[in-house]
């Protein structure tokens, strides 16, 4: 089968606009989260959410451009942006006659700027309505726009899934690699919920944490004391490529990607299977692909999402899935940091597992301090630990039971580890 690397990394998430600080952010497991700014949320019931502080487009883009993308696209073109230049790709004379695939992934996708699209259309009328407004509030708009910046001529896809989203586009791209449609592909996960209906839907869900009046605290992954979610916004970025277009351009390797395992168990549109089946099922299938024992699996980016049943049941799976070796093998979830990224939430998680590889380092799963009996992981708290770590796991579920598992392995490079 053909060897896929990961030859370029990129973000733009809370705590972390840049690889660099994303990864310090992680490291001093700082929580991001806090109340909610971007629009008055009194009277909800969750009144908070991890925010990229202080975020102006004028800062990234030219006003032109700034008014024909949303906060959503923005984000993709802005993690896109250095996951290509940390590859070295916009250096090359020829990047863009490569055939590249570019996959765009997300949850909501632009939702929130149609909705004030809705509400201007019933206010002010039809006439009112931004005149591009089919063609920034598409889900495959983001993708549409990298192709154009980056004159890709190759499949351009637009992917929904919920928090799988973007390890589905990862899953497609690397078909479109093995099955030679293209040398390279971008792989961009984005979400911009911060939006009033947006969170007020989660709420009434009652999937969020209500711990509003001590924010830092309120994402507790796997802890005794966890009461749901936080909403996050943000993008990562992913450039992958073959083997032998790697060896070409001699690129810097981060890591293989070396199998996906996905899954579907129809238990219920908003919740899995309590038994935790389909979700091993997920991990077992990437372990087999990747021919690798459970055993020598050296750290797990659990989907981790603070919610009492998500976690008990992410659990019983581990267990399920590593037996005995469940016992010491270390699990973190991120989401105590930076929120529940949502559809971008796989390859945000998958880019911070790529970082651990290259720093050989575990960061800590923030505001874990009570141990809930009934989980039984060795969840890494509160301090990161330096690991030996070969191979990796990382684990992403979604509403509707769909689940999916990505094993990555760690490969001879020559990058500084400056970063």
């Amino acid at each position: 089968m053909t060897r896929i690397f990961v030859t370029g990394c990129g973000v733009f998430v809370p705590g972390g606009k840049s690889l660099q600080e994303f990864w310090q952010t992680l490291v001093n497991g700082k929580s991001q989260i806090g109340p909610i700014t971007a629009f008055d949320p009194s009277g909800f019931p969750t009144r908070i959410a991890a925010e990229i502080s202080g975020y102006d487009p004028r800062e990234y883009f030219e006003p032109k451009e700034a008014r024909r993308t949303d906060r959503y696209t923005q984000f993709s073109i802005l993690a896109a942006r250095e996951a290509v230049d940390d590859a070295r790709l916009r250096t090359s004379d020829s990047f863009s006659n490569r055939n590249v695939s570019v996959y765009e992934a997300t949850s909501l996708g632009p939702t929130g700027w149609l909705f004030d699209q809705h509400t201007i259309f019933l206010e002010k009328g039809y006439k009112r309505l931004n005149p591009l407004a089919p063609i920034i509030g598409f889900p495959g708009a983001a993708s549409a726009r990298i192709a154009g910046i980056y004159n890709q001529n190759g499949r351009v896809s637009a992917i929904t899934g919920g928090s799988v989203a973007s390890i589905l586009a990862l899953d497609a791209a690397l078909s479109s690699l093995r099955l030679g449609q293209a040398e390279i592909a971008l792989v961009v996960g984005a979400e911009a919920p911060i939006f009033p209906a947006i969170v007020a839907s989660f709420s009434t869900l009652n999937v969020t944490s209500r711990n509003n009046s001590n924010p830092s605290l309120a994402c507790r992954p796997f802890d005794a004391l966890r009461d749901g979610i936080v909403l996050g916004e943000g993008a990562g970025a992913l450039v992958i490529e073959t083997e032998a277009s790697a060896r070409l351009r001699e690129a810097s390797l981060y890591a293989e990607i070396r199998s996906i395992g996905v899954t579907c168990d129809h238990y219920h549109l908003a919740a899995s299977d309590p038994s935790g089946t389909e979700i091993s099922r997920a991990m077992e299938l990437a372990l087999r692909e990747a021919r690798i024992e459970s055993n020598e699996i050296d750290y797990l980016n659990a989907h981790g999402t603070a919610t009492k049943l998500n976690d008990l049941i992410e659990s019983k799976a581990i267990r399920r899935t590593f037996g005995p070796h469940a016992e010491r093998l270390p699990v973190t979830s991120i989401k105590g940091t930076v929120g529940h990224l949502l559809g971008a939430c796989g390859v945000v998680e998958l880019v911070a597992s790529i970082l651990s590889i290259r720093h050989q380092k575990i960061p800590p799963t923030a505001n874990f301090a009570t141990a809930d009996d009934s989980i039984r992981l060795q969840i890494v708290t509160p301090r990161s630990i330096d690991c030996a770590i070969r191979h990796i796991i990382s684990n992403n579920y979604s509403f509707g039971g769909k689940n999916t598992a990505v094993v990555i392995s760690a490969v001879d490079n020559d990058r500084s580890q400056s970063q």
